[in-house]
């Protein structure tokens, strides 16, 4: 990009006011010097973005040049000119730390082209190293949070358990209502924070856990299981039509059981109250297909898309009511794409919906 310092060094006084010329008709701002010690001297007394400098020079070579002012300005980067008996030592430069090399005679848009590639690979070089910093600071964050939230939280819903079971039968209305408030919303606060970090780890750490032979049906009943409070709260009645039958899979169990559960958790957060969600699956040829039917608020139509995006809740009131992260289901779809499964929805306003995923019966 124009507007970069640019020291050009060459025993050569012509090359050097030639170099000075170009580049300054680009934008940059440039000096130029005819020897080494006076380019390190000039390099300690101004920063320079680059050093371009004849690789054969009395006294100091050009690497000799760059390394020097290296020490003292580790962001500056190199291009050096090199005459066609001595390109074997261009590799030297190259291995030395230069972005690049021109050979003599060049040309005005040999310089230039030159210049201005070895500027752009460095600016990607150190957007490389910041994405990678900030890739860092993300992975410990989650294995903090990870450890901050999950820990604590696990203890805190083993003890409402032993508290819930050791009070429930002597407690009054007042004390068991304060017993249910504490599991549901323990309970809603552990699928939250499993969400945030599933969709974290899915999207961007890609850990990759064993996988095994999946049970579908029988991790559709642990996710029922672990919803059932959730419905019987609103009255919605669960109808789980999963067949004993329905044919197994490979796949990680830990992010299965997740989605169901958090297909579940949609179609009873969306229901309405007395309302009804059904659970069917079936074999279409080597593909498992899985619906999840309720009779909530629905989906409009240009809005099928969107729900599977992070962070994505529609504009309704009873959206709006219920909360949440949003999450959910681009966790799904972040799984099932793992899984090479496709999911989709089909929904009528003020009816329903029903969220369909098809899954491979084989890891082919």
């Amino acid at each position: 990009m124009p507007g970069e310092k640019i020291l050009v060094a060459d025993d050569d006084e012509g090359i050097v006011s030639i170099c000075v010329q170009m580049l300054e008709r680009e934008g940059y701002e440039v000096k130029g010097v005819t020897d080494g010690i006076l380019a390190i001297d000039l390099a300690k007394k101004d920063h320079f973005d680059m050093l371009v400098t004849d690789i054969m020079m009395p006294g100091l070579n050009g690497i000799e040049i760059f390394r020097a002012i290296r020490e003292a300005d580790p962001e500056l980067i190199g291009i050096v000119i090199t005459g066609h008996g001595t390109l074997y030592t261009a590799v030297d430069a190259l291995k030395a730390g230069f972005h690049g090399f021109i050979t003599k005679p060049f040309s005005y848009v040999e310089l230039c082209t030159a210049v201005s590639h070895a500027l752009e690979q460095n600016r990607l070089e150190k957007e490389l190293v910041a994405y990678r910093r900030i890739d860092k600071l993300r992975d410990d964050f989650l294995a903090t949070v990870s450890h901050e939230l999950r820990t604590p939280l696990s203890l805190i819903l083993a003890s409402t358990d032993v508290i819930f079971q050791m009070r429930w039968e002597k407690a009054d209305d007042k004390e068991r209502e304060t017993l249910a408030v504490l599991k549901r919303e323990g309970g809603r606060l552990s699928r939250i924070i499993s969400n945030m970090l599933s969709y974290f780890e899915l999207k961007f750490q890609k850990v990759e856990y064993p996988r095994e032979r999946i049970n579908i049906k029988e991790l559709t009943v642990r996710a029922v299981d672990a919803l059932r409070e959730d419905a019987g709260n609103k009255k919605i009645t669960i109808d789980n039509q999963v067949p004993d039958t329905i044919p197994g899979f490979f796949g990680i169990s830990r992010y299965i059981k997740q989605m169901l559960v958090n297909f579940l958790d949609n179609a009873i957060k969306f229901n309405r109250e007395g309302g009804k969600v059904t659970i069917r699956a079936s074999r279409e040829g080597y593909l498992i297909r899985y619906e999840i039917d309720d009779t909530g608020i629905g989906v409009a139509e240009e809005d099928y898309d969107r729900i599977f995006y992070p962070f994505q809740q529609l504009e309704d009131p009873l959206t709006r009511k219920v909360g949440g992260t949003g999450l959910g289901l681009a966790i799904n779809r972040e799984i099932l794409e793992m899984h090479k499964g496709k999911v989709w929805v089909e929904s009528v306003c003020e009816r329903g919906s029903k969220f369909i995923f098809t899954i491979p019966t084989t890891s082919d």
